[in-house]
C-alpha cells in the first residue's frame, strides 16, 4: 500500500527572493575568488560586503534558527546574524578565501630599477614605482615622498656599496594588505658616512602577477661596515 506524502505550508515570496538572491550572489563571489587572485584591499573589501549581505539572504529563510551574540554588547538572529557571523569573521574568512598566485617573472629586475633610480636621486620615478595599491593605503603622495628622501637619504651622498644580507618570502605580513610578499635586507655604505646603514625592501604580488615595490625602509643608525666594505 503506497505511503502518501504531504508538504504542508506556505513560502513567502520575498523570503524565497531573498534566499535566491544569497545563494546566487554566494556563487558570483566564489567564482570571484578563483578568478581574481592577488585582490586589492577595494576588492577584498567588496568580496566580503557581499558575501555577508549574500549570507544575510540564506538567513532570511532561518528565522529562530540562528542566533548570534558577541560578547554580551551585539544580538542578532535569522538574515542579521548570518551577516553578523560573516562580518565579524572577516579576517579568517579572507585568509581562506582569496587566491594568491606567485609571478612567473623574478622580482629582482624591479628591484634593480628601483635601487638604481634611488642612487640617482630620481626621486619621482622612484615614487612611480611604488605599488600604487600601498601609496593609496598609506596615503603617500609624491610630495610625501620627496620629503622623506630629502629627510633620510640626500645628505648621505653617492652610495658606494650595497650587498644583499637576506631574503625572505611572506604572506600577508602584519600592517600590510593580503598577498605575497618578498622581503630583503642589504647593508650599504655611503660616501658620506663612515659606517653602513640598514635597508630593507619588500615587494608584493599584483593581480596582474607582477612584482611591484610596496615598501623601502632605511635605518637612521650607522653600523661598522665589514671590512670587505672597505677594500
Amino acid at each position: 500500500m503506497p505511503i502518501e506524502k504531504k508538504i504542508t505550508g506556505t513560502i513567502d515570496l520575498n523570503t524565497l527572493l531573498a534566499f535566491g538572491f544569497g545563494v546566487g550572489f554566494l556563487a558570483i563571489m566564489l567564482g570571484f575568488a578563483v578568478a581574481f587572485p592577488n585582490p586589492t584591499p577595494f576588492q577584498i573589501r567588496v568580496f566580503m560586503t557581499a558575501l555577508a549581505t549574500s549570507a544575510a539572504g540564506v538567513g532570511a529563510v532561518l528565522p529562530g534558527y540562528l542566533h548570534v551574540e558577541y560578547k554580551n554588547v551585539f544580538r542578532a538572529g535569522g538574515a542579521l546574524g548570518l551577516f553578523a557571523v560573516v562580518w565579524f569573521f572577516q579576517p579568517v574568512i579572507e585568509k581562506n578565501a582569496v587566491t594568491f598566485e606567485t609571478p612567473e617573472q623574478s622580482p629582482d629586475p624591479v628591484i634593480a630599477t628601483f635601487f638604481d633610480a634611488l642612487d640617482r636621486g630620481e626621486i619621482m620615478q622612484v615614487y612611480d614605482q611604488i605599488d600604487p595599491v600601498l601609496r593609496e593605503s598609506w596615503g603617500i603622495t609624491a610630495q610625501r615622498w620627496e620629503e622623506l628622501y630629502n629627510a633620510n637619504l640626500r645628505d648621505l651622498g653617492p652610495m658606494v656599496r650595497r650587498e644583499l644580507m637576506g631574503v625572505n618570502a611572506l604572506i600577508s605580513p602584519s600592517g600590510f594588505p593580503l598577498g605575497l610578499y618578498r622581503y630583503q635586507n642589504y647593508l650599504t655604505k655611503y660616501k658620506n658616512i663612515k659606517g653602513c646603514r640598514a635597508e630593507s625592501l619588500m615587494v608584493r604580488a599584483t593581480q596582474d602577477k607582477l612584482w611591484r615595490v610596496s615598501s623601502y625602509q632605511i635605518s637612521p643608525v650607522t653600523v661598522d661596515c665589514p671590512p670587505k666594505f672597505l677594500e
